[in-house]
């Protein structure tokens, strides 16, 4: 499967053989089906900003509104004609009307369901332990449970992408504990079962900072005193939340996008934007790299307007001159300026920072975004390769 620019190609064996004999789809001469994802798509405008646990509800309760709509016109209209003449014009017309909205959701549910069902096929339940590995490493890492974990995987040969995402999180969080000894020997494990090849993909990992190479000169009172520059950031930016609880259907933070774990370049943008009594030097020194703040001063010339609300119209009626002009410095004081950041990300951007971003929106501001890139883990790996991946 292939998301990009808001274009999906699936396989075309993928869909369920009455929605190819609907779809007028063969799966003989056609490999892949293009599905394009349009904001004219009522269904797709109210789902494209949720959570996929919200996803998944939205598409039952349209698929139970269509089978209950059928229920309704089965029980109702059933017979002959004469029973429909005899129907009253005001039931015929508010029967239509359900009917007309619920189309308008409806006309692509099948697609959305099938895409759904295919997704949800893609992500087994090796997601879903690994996402619960990962979790656990960052709350309460543990350095023995994280290398029987790891050797497991590599002895199932999963896929290496994910293992070397797990392996990062726990060269991050556990830093001070984990021996130079023990991570040479899981690089040892990793090059041995899955291909010489992937050696340079680790040393890329080492050279970027996404795997943490222990320091071989550490001493035990340094692991037990020493903070690892992951939890400082944890501090810093607040990136999790203890509450084990996450509303997803109502969220309250950009704890929901990622189960829990606020992405930290969404929190750098959120202290900048939206900041608080926190010194935001103190934040960027914290951070790995070199960090500058440079604020420019925009042109009034430039400056967009947003007005506040108008006048009702029983104000607007009334002819007193002195209440009219009174109204008029209320709306003054009501014109704000409308704020709007441009955000840059070299080297890629993920769907989940644009998310977040756009859950940040809601706030009044209106942010643009310009990317040179779309990324997840497994792509952002292949970029650092300097040689092609084998097939496994």
């Amino acid at each position: 499967m292939c998301i990009q620019f808001n274009r999906i190609e699936v396989p075309t064996t993928s869909f369920s053989n009455d929605f190819r004999e609907v779809q007028k789809l063969d799966a003989a001469t056609q490999e892949k089906v293009a599905v394009r994802l349009l904001s004219s798509d009522k269904l797709y405008s109210d789902t494209r900003y949720l959570h996929m646990i919200s996803v998944g509800k939205i598409l039952q309760e349209g698929a139970r509104a269509q089978r209950q709509l059928r229920t309704d016109f089965d029980n109702q209209f059933s017979g002959s004609a004469s029973n429909i003449q005899g129907k009253k014009l005001a039931e015929l017309r508010e029967f239509v009307t359900r009917m007309s909205n619920q189309n308008a959701k409806t006309q692509t549910l099948s697609t959305h369901l099938e895409l759904a069902f295919f997704i949800k096929q893609e992500l087994t339940s090796m997601y879903d332990m690994y996402l619960s590995n990962q979790l656990s490493m960052l709350f309460s890492p543990i350095l023995q449970d994280a290398l029987h974990q790891i050797d497991e995987r590599i002895a199932w040969k999963d896929n290496i992408f994910c293992i070397l995402r797990y392996l990062s999180i726990i060269t991050q969080s556990l830093g001070t504990q984990l021996k130079r000894k023990e991570y040479d020997l899981i690089k040892r494990d990793l090059i041995q079962t899955y291909g010489l090849q992937y050696l340079v993909l680790i040393h890329a990992l080492e050279q970027v900072g996404i795997l943490v190479v222990p320091d071989i000169n550490k001493n035990a009172s340094a692991i037990k005193t020493n903070e690892t520059n992951f939890e400082r950031l944890k501090r810093e930016f607040n990136l999790l939340q203890d509450d084990q609880i996450i509303n997803v259907v109502d969220p309250q933070d950009i704890y929901y996008i990622y189960y829990q774990y606020a992405p930290i370049s969404i929190r750098l943008i959120e202290k900048i934007v939206f900041p608080t009594t926190n010194n935001i030097q103190d934040v960027m020194n914290s951070l790995p790299g070199i960090t500058f703040i440079d604020t420019q001063q925009v042109p009034m010339e430039l400056k967009r307007q947003r007005h506040g609300s108008t006048a009702s119209l029983s104000s607007l009626n009334k002819t007193n001159k002195q209440q009219t002009q009174q109204q008029q410095q209320q709306q003054q004081q009501q014109v704000t300026e409308s704020k709007v950041t441009l955000v840059v990300f070299i080297g890629g951007i993920t769907y989940g920072e644009i998310a977040a971003l756009r859950f940040l929106a809601d706030q009044n501001h209106d942010f643009i975004i310009a990317t040179t890139h779309f990324i997840n883990g497994t792509n952002l790996m292949k970029s650092l390769l300097d040689v092609p991946i084998l097939p496994l």
